[in-house]
């Protein structure tokens, strides 16, 4: 059952990242990297994942690479304007919108970072996924292979040369259930990935508690700049805003469940104004997130069955299988009663 959830939590993810973020038949257009502080760099590519890097004193470590075609506009930005190799890539966590470009990166000879928490999705479904892209969009993907992660990071690595020190850190499940952070402790700038989005958030793959905790965590460093993997740079108060959000959303709905009420009921009567004022949309409109509280509450949703038919039935089976299908169909038919 649990291998089950997290496919299903997968394949949303997919299509909230595919639906909500990207640009219909492209990627998002992004202008150069803006220097937040000495040495830190973010791009911001609003509607699509942020992206970030570092610079040490002899290479650079990029923090989400993006998709490919930005990856590659990014590459070819840091051999510019900075002119030294990329000797790290850190994927904040699976979804490809943030990871897919790590290829581009390793093709150029970077170490791939991830946690270990991910692991079964980047061993798994984060290459299939890969490799539909590439039979998807053959010139996109030209020349280039999934990069594996060479390092899977259980709680924190440090990365300091004297120059800078980039600390990735790992809190536990949240908007996934390996997401990495960077916190650079001279400027106080946190990378923040999905954790933390300036707008509308992705549910799909969350474990909600767990968000909140992490939030919890986050908000102690004492960041001045918080890059979200979303829309515009911000202060602390997006971390503050992020947690806000994901409390009342789960002391509405378990308020609710305890009630004995359904999630369609919970689904017309949950409301949060500063979501809607925040994000522009809804949260009556955000049915995975409303899922999510209802499931941590321990309400149980009841999925409508599927009805058969000859198709579906000859589609189950396959094509090798159809004379069986359509006999099973008769057969159904002859036991229902009159």
């Amino acid at each position: 059952m649990i291998g089950v959830l997290r496919s299903s939590r997968l394949c949303l993810a997919v299509a909230w990242c595919a639906l909500a973020l990207a640009p219909a038949g492209s990627d998002a257009a992004g202008g150069p990297a803006v220097e937040i502080a000495p040495g830190v760099f973010t791009r911001n590519l609003d509607p699509a994942a942020n992206q970030e890097f570092v610079v040490f004193d002899s290479y650079v470590v990029v923090f989400d690479p993006g998709s490919v075609v930005e990856a590659r506009n990014l590459l070819a930005e840091i051999q510019s304007r900075i002119g030294k190799p990329v000797r790290y890539v850190i994927n904040s966590h699976f979804h490809p919108d943030h990871s897919a470009g790590a290829a581009m990166f390793a093709a150029a000879g970077a170490e791939v970072v991830v946690s270990e928490a991910a692991r079964p999705e980047f061993e798994n479904w984060v290459p299939a996924d890969f490799a539909k892209k590439v039979a998807a969009r053959p010139d996109d993907y030209r020349g280039l292979t999934y990069a594996k992660p060479t390092r899977y990071l259980r709680e924190t690595w440090v990365i300091d040369d004297g120059v800078q020190r980039l600390e990735l850190m790992h809190f536990g499940p949240g908007h996934t259930t390996g997401d990495l952070v960077g916190w650079l402790p001279g400027p106080r700038v946190l990378f923040a990935g999905d954790l933390s989005t300036n707008g509308q958030h992705n549910l799909a793959s969350a474990d909600l508690p767990g968000w909140i905790a992490v939030l919890e965590r986050l908000r102690m460093l004492g960041a001045r700049q918080v890059v979200p993997g979303h829309k515009s740079l911000a202060g602390p108060e997006l971390l503050d805003k992020s947690h806000q959000y994901l409390r009342e959303l789960r002391t509405q709905v378990a308020a609710m469940v305890a009630r004995g009420m359904s999630y369609e009921q919970v689904m017309q009567a949950v409301d949060i104004p500063m979501y809607e004022q925040w994000s522009g949309v809804s949260v009556r409109n955000e049915p995975t997130h409303v899922r999510r509280a209802y499931e941590a509450a321990g309400g149980t949703i009841d999925e409508p069955r599927p009805r058969w038919s000859r198709r579906r039935l000859a589609a189950a089976a396959g094509g090798a299988g159809l004379v069986m299908a359509a006999g099973l169909f008769l057969w159904r038919r002859r036991l229902r009663p009159a």
